[in-house]
């Protein structure tokens, strides 16, 4: 898939989305753990005779000659090995890597000294509370802003057809941000691509997350299967003057794949993307002559 972003902007894109609250703080909890391992093997934490054998426990090597702290961090690679290559891109690889390094941080920790691992737990509790995972897009996209109310009123509602919102492609990306399997966030890419090559006044993009306040509704609205085992999930849908064109995946279908694994050509073509953009080009250009004539018109009223 080409994305149509020079490498120096995309890798500036993809430093500044790692640079985001959500990452610098989960991975200054990495930072803290190498801390606390630290102290721990400069007994530099006040232990107990007990809790000294369960710190030998944790460096010292069993039957099979490697230490349990090493069969963790060792389990830890192969299961990021395994979602590399089942996923294949580094946002769902990082999205992995958070997720089960603090799996490990706590079994390394409960193993050497059990009250420790605790604190760890508390501060990943308020940063689940408090933070949430975004997702990275290029820095290109052209989405309109659209809450329930909007889409209800704008993109679901059919008016007359000589009006000019009855005139407007509506692509709609319902996505969802719990997604651990990282569908949504693959495809997010590829959307914000597809809005920035062909968004204009009359062919609009539009993102909807379904975990969020008023996207269960519009997912009820577009009878889509967002259960954790769906492949419509997320689903991109094209709407014009309040009726549905257009989606993919498609519902009833038995060889349904997940929206990622189309390459951007697939899915332009499906949608007929090319053909919808130079129409929407056309109307674009003669409404906006039609106000600069206006304007120019009023100005020499004056």
């Amino acid at each position: 898939m080409k994305m149509g972003l020079p490498s120096a902007d995309l890798l500036q894109a993809q430093m500044l989305h790692y640079l985001r609250p959500y990452y610098v703080l989960n991975f200054s909890t990495f930072a803290l753990f190498g801390y606390a391992r630290w102290l721990l093997a400069n007994d530099m934490l006040p232990r107990t005779p007990e809790e000294e054998v369960w710190y030998s426990d944790l460096v010292g090597a069993d039957l099979s000659g490697v230490s349990r702290e090493s069969q963790i961090w060792l389990c830890y690679v192969l299961i990021l090995v395994t979602r590399l290559l089942r996923y294949g891109d580094f946002q769902s690889l990082v999205s992995s890597a958070l997720l089960f390094a603090k799996a490990a941080i706590f079994a390394s920790l409960f193993i050497a000294d059990w009250y420790l691992p605790f604190y760890f737990v508390g501060i990943w509790v308020v940063l689940f509370l408090f933070t949430s995972e975004p997702s990275f897009e290029t820095p290109r996209r052209k989405f309109v802003k659209m809450d329930k109310k909007k889409m209800f009123d704008v993109v679901f509602q059919s008016v007359d057809e000589s009006k000019e919102q009855a005139q407007v492609y509506w692509f709609i990306n319902v996505w969802a941000s719990w997604q651990k399997s990282g569908a949504s966030k693959k495809f997010n890419p590829m959307f914000a691509e597809m809005s920035a090559r062909y968004s204009n006044d009359f062919c609009k993009f539009t993102k909807i997350d379904a975990g969020r306040l008023g996207g269960q509704q519009i997912v009820k609205k577009l009878k889509i299967d967002d259960s954790a085992l769906s492949k419509h999930m997320p689903s991109m849908v094209l709407f014009k003057n309040g009726k549905e064109i257009q989606r993919l995946p498609v519902i009833g279908r038995s060889d349904v794949s997940y929206l990622h694994e189309y390459t951007l050509e697939q899915i332009e073509k499906h949608f007929n993307l090319p053909k919808i953009a130079a129409e929407t080009k056309k109307q674009t250009e003669a409404r906006r002559d039609a106000l600069r004539k206006r304007s120019a018109e009023s100005k020499k009223t004056k």
